[in-house]
């Protein structure tokens, strides 16, 4: 199963944003170039071992899911996804043995826990800012008070020691296991913490 947030990359250095991309829901044709991406640039990194059919990444989430994409000449270059809690629940609580505290804590804000993954860009530029920005502020705006992912354990080692204070922000909610091609640590996050990192939102 492919659904988790492989590599969970977080930009602190955040900068000006050159408008060169446009960011937005992904619509059905979209969509479709979204999850070619998925597949193709975990393919290359290792996670996916084998071609897929098609080379199109689909899974049972994709329908319950919103995707945003970052497009540059018409093309789609880059693509995250938010998914929303439904009866089947979401990839990484389903995969992970969640400590009891915080299934509890999901398990009374079903309606406002979102599960975020699929994160995919080709290199440079910085394209993941703005995929970061649309979908904090998609969660924000919808009323979303919880992200949970599933998050590389190197990856977040280095983000401990080079950034102390994410640890009263991102609080591991299972012991890590391998999961989508590398061992995974799963992590529930408050949205309102994350926008202050991310100094994104734009109220309108």
């Amino acid at each position: 199963m492919f659904c988790g947030f492989g590599q969970f990359i977080i930009v602190f250095k955040l900068g000006k944003m050159k408008a060169l991309y446009k960011y937005k829901i992904a619509d059905n044709r979209e969509l479709t170039s979204a999850l070619k991406l998925v597949h193709d640039r975990y393919f290359e990194a290792g996670y996916i071992k084998t071609p897929l059919k098609n080379n199109t990444f689909y899974d049972e989430y994709v329908k319950n899911s919103i995707y945003f994409v970052a497009k540059k000449d018409n093309q789609v270059v880059g693509t995250i996804r938010l998914i929303k809690y439904l009866d089947k629940g979401l990839p990484s609580i389903n995969e992970f043995d969640i400590e009891n505290k915080y299934r509890k804590i999901i398990k009374r804000n079903t309606k406002k826990v979102v599960e975020v993954g699929n994160l995919a860009a080709l290199p440079g530029n910085e394209i993941a800012k703005g995929l970061y920005k649309i979908a904090i502020n998609y969660s924000i705006k919808e009323g979303y008070k919880y992200w949970v992912a599933a998050v590389d354990q190197g990856l977040f080692v280095y983000l401990i020691k080079k950034y102390p204070f994410i640890k009263t922000i991102f609080h591991i909610i299972a012991e890590p296991k391998d999961y989508v091609g590398s061992v995974s640590v799963p992590i529930i996050m408050r949205v309102r913490y994350i926008r202050l990192i991310f100094p994104f939102y734009e109220k309108k």
